[in-house]
């Protein structure tokens, strides 16, 4: 696939549909600009939230400071990917203390896409495995997809739940043909 390996929970069809989504998206932001749509001022918005131990003068453990990096490659990616439809992205990073850490050793390492966690966004599973460093002795946070476990997330899963998300941030905010509210071809309630 060009460039990424996508974790995808379910190989094959779902696999195969997303380039084609992320083309069938362009194509429809495309067309609604063909039609002389004017866009709205105000763009959606792919928010990244991320959050990790800092402590001292910024350390972290390295599972962190491997998955700071891959954030930082999937938000270029995303925001190059998504800028064409109007999405804009917008990277948020959060620090939790020594005693927030020793309180939930689980929230570090955390990253959310507009509000929803990326393990529910993938369907992976939150898991925990011995980290070093500045976590101590802590059992830190894992996610494992496919059988497959990470202690620092990869930038292709991040980018992968970040154009799920814009798929559904696109579905919300463009208006569909009757501007009813409802789908395309269904009767309204007041007709049923």
């Amino acid at each position: 696939m060009n460039g990424f390996p996508f974790y995808f929970p379910r190989p094959g069809i779902i696999g195969a549909m997303l380039p084609l989504s992320i083309l069938g998206l362009a194509l429809l932001s495309q067309e609604n600009a063909f039609a002389g749509e004017k866009r709205s001022e105000s763009r959606p918005v792919l928010i990244m939230q991320w959050q990790r131990l800092l402590i001292g003068k910024g350390e972290t453990c390295g599972r962190c400071g491997d998955t700071e990096k891959s954030i930082a490659k999937a938000r270029k990616k995303l925001s190059s990917a998504l800028k064409p439809l109007g999405i804009k992205v917008v990277l948020e990073k959060s620090a939790l203390g020594s005693e927030e850490f020793a309180a939930n050793p689980a929230e570090s390492n955390r990253i959310r896409l507009n509000g929803r966690p990326l393990e529910d966004i993938l369907g992976a599973e939150v898991g925990s495995s011995p980290c070093c460093g500045a976590c101590g002795d802590k059992e830190c946070r894992t996610l494992t997809i496919d059988g497959q476990s990470f202690e620092s997330i990869p930038a292709e899963m991040i980018i992968r739940a970040g154009l799920i998300v814009a798929a559904d941030l696109l579905h919300t905010t463009t208006p569909n043909c009757c501007g009813s509210g409802e789908g395309c071809g269904s009767e309204s309630p007041a007709g049923k």
